[in-house]
């Protein structure tokens, strides 16, 4: 995965303005968390996510991943955000009339792997967490996964 702090070059430029905006702070030396922890926040809007450490320099600037699964119906769906609805961002729900199946896509800086283990801790939720992907990767057609399989 490329690292868009070393290729700014390769930054769309809707992140290109959010990161100049910020960046003068980190050249003069005057950043503090609460500006890293706002930086984040700005970059996330877009579509982007970043690490930061103790020493509070941000790295590994890249796009949140996204993501699309399928549910047996609504409730699965709702009981998926209310418990973990903070880690996702930009979700659309989508349903047949003729099915009770529902599809839901959305952003998330968690690992399909950590995804796979929250959905799993849900009650009567197994197709979903059978089906998640990376939108890309997305077929529909459920996968058997072991209990707390991590798959990068």
């Amino acid at each position: 995965m490329i690292d868009l702090f070393e290729f700014p070059e390769d930054m769309p430029a809707k992140l290109a303005k959010v990161v100049n905006k910020w960046a003068k702070k980190w050249v003069d030396g005057t950043e503090n968390y609460e500006d890293t922890a706002q930086f984040l926040n700005a970059v996330e809007k877009v579509g982007y996510t970043f690490d930061y450490g103790l020493d509070n320099e941000p790295f590994n600037l890249r796009a949140i991943p996204y993501y699309k699964l399928r549910s047996e119906c609504f409730s699965d769906i709702c009981q998926f955000l209310a418990r973990y609805g903070y880690m996702v961002k930009n979700y659309k729900i989508e349903s047949s009339n003729f099915i009770p199946d529902c599809e839901m896509s959305f952003n998330s800086s968690e690992t399909l792997g950590a995804l796979i283990v929250h959905i799993n801790s849900l009650e009567n939720c197994h197709v979903m967490m059978e089906t998640i992907e990376l939108f890309q990767d997305y077929t529909g057609i459920r996968k058997k996964r072991t209990v707390g399989q991590l798959v990068e």
